[in-house]
Protein backbone atom coordinates (compact mmCIF):
# COMPACT_ATOMS: atom_id res chain seq x y z
CA UNK A 1 0.00 0.00 0.00
CA UNK A 2 1.24 3.39 -1.06
CA UNK A 3 -1.50 5.91 -1.71
CA UNK A 4 -0.87 9.21 -0.89
CA UNK A 5 -3.36 11.13 0.87
CA UNK A 6 -4.01 14.84 1.15
CA UNK A 7 -6.35 15.25 4.32
CA UNK A 8 -7.06 12.63 6.96
CA UNK A 9 -8.69 15.57 9.24
CA UNK A 10 -9.03 14.77 12.61
CA UNK A 11 -8.88 11.25 14.17
CA UNK A 12 -8.13 9.26 17.13
CA UNK A 13 -6.39 5.80 16.49
CA UNK A 14 -5.63 3.25 18.93
CA UNK A 15 -3.17 -0.07 18.09
CA UNK A 16 -1.99 -2.85 20.69
CA UNK A 17 0.51 -4.59 19.57
CA UNK A 18 1.75 -8.33 20.58
CA UNK A 19 4.48 -10.05 19.20
CA UNK A 20 5.43 -14.03 20.72
CA UNK A 21 8.63 -14.58 20.44
CA UNK A 22 9.48 -17.73 22.44
CA UNK A 23 9.08 -17.73 25.86
CA UNK A 24 8.66 -13.55 25.24
CA UNK A 25 6.14 -11.25 24.30
CA UNK A 26 6.89 -8.24 22.65
CA UNK A 27 4.16 -5.63 23.74
CA UNK A 28 2.97 -2.00 23.41
CA UNK A 29 -0.03 -0.12 22.99
CA UNK A 30 -1.06 3.57 22.00
CA UNK A 31 -3.96 5.61 21.37
CA UNK A 32 -2.96 8.79 18.88
CA UNK A 33 -5.04 11.96 18.23
CA UNK A 34 -4.44 13.12 14.53
CA UNK A 35 -5.14 16.56 12.89
CA UNK A 36 -4.13 16.37 9.34
CA UNK A 37 -5.19 20.15 9.01
CA UNK A 38 -2.44 21.56 11.28
CA UNK A 39 1.17 21.37 10.38
CA UNK A 40 3.39 18.63 12.31
CA UNK A 41 4.07 18.38 15.49
CA UNK A 42 4.66 15.62 17.70
CA UNK A 43 3.42 16.07 21.71
CA UNK A 44 2.26 13.51 24.16
CA UNK A 45 -0.10 14.21 27.51
CA UNK A 46 0.68 10.64 29.00
CA UNK A 47 2.88 10.18 32.41
CA UNK A 48 4.60 7.35 31.86
CA UNK A 49 5.42 4.47 34.85
CA UNK A 50 8.64 4.56 36.39
CA UNK A 51 11.73 5.86 34.70
CA UNK A 52 10.76 4.51 31.52
CA UNK A 53 9.52 6.29 28.97
CA UNK A 54 9.36 5.41 24.74
CA UNK A 55 7.66 8.48 23.38
CA UNK A 56 10.51 8.89 21.29
CA UNK A 57 10.31 5.43 19.68
CA UNK A 58 6.11 6.18 19.46
CA UNK A 59 7.40 9.29 17.71
CA UNK A 60 9.94 7.58 15.01
CA UNK A 61 7.02 4.81 14.04
CA UNK A 62 4.71 7.86 13.15
CA UNK A 63 6.90 9.80 11.35
CA UNK A 64 8.28 6.67 9.63
CA UNK A 65 4.96 6.14 8.90
CA UNK A 66 3.99 9.67 7.10
CA UNK A 67 7.14 9.76 5.46
CA UNK A 68 6.23 6.74 3.90
CA UNK A 69 2.85 7.05 3.11
CA UNK A 70 2.67 10.47 2.48
CA UNK A 71 5.74 11.56 1.42
CA UNK A 72 6.67 14.33 4.38
CA UNK A 73 6.36 15.66 7.53
CA UNK A 74 4.69 19.16 6.91
CA UNK A 75 1.15 18.35 8.10
CA UNK A 76 -0.55 16.29 10.61
CA UNK A 77 -0.28 16.94 14.74
CA UNK A 78 0.06 14.06 16.48
CA UNK A 79 -0.54 13.80 20.01
CA UNK A 80 0.11 10.89 22.26
CA UNK A 81 -3.25 10.64 24.15
CA UNK A 82 -2.99 6.99 25.86
CA UNK A 83 -0.79 4.26 26.21
CA UNK A 84 -0.84 1.38 27.81
CA UNK A 85 2.50 0.08 29.43
CA UNK A 86 2.98 -3.70 30.52
CA UNK A 87 6.15 -3.22 33.49
CA UNK A 88 7.08 -7.20 31.89
CA UNK A 89 6.70 -7.41 28.51
CA UNK A 90 6.49 -3.58 27.21
CA UNK A 91 9.68 -2.56 24.65
CA UNK A 92 10.92 0.36 22.59
CA UNK A 93 10.13 -1.67 19.39
CA UNK A 94 6.69 -2.41 20.61
CA UNK A 95 5.68 1.14 20.83
CA UNK A 96 7.47 1.93 17.73
CA UNK A 97 5.36 -0.84 15.84
CA UNK A 98 1.97 0.22 17.59
CA UNK A 99 2.80 3.72 16.84
CA UNK A 100 3.65 3.02 12.67
CA UNK A 101 0.42 0.46 12.69
CA UNK A 102 -1.64 3.13 14.30
CA UNK A 103 -0.28 5.98 12.15
CA UNK A 104 -1.17 3.61 8.66
CA UNK A 105 -4.69 2.95 10.11
CA UNK A 106 -5.39 7.07 10.54
CA UNK A 107 -3.98 7.37 6.81
CA UNK A 108 -6.52 4.34 5.89
CA UNK A 109 -9.88 6.16 6.70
Amino acid sequence: MNAKREQTGQIEVGFTYLRHLGPKIEHGAVRLRFDSFQPYSFSSSVIWAGNENFEKYIQAGVERALMEKTGSLENTKVEVIEIEFDEINSTPHGFQSSAYAATCAALLV
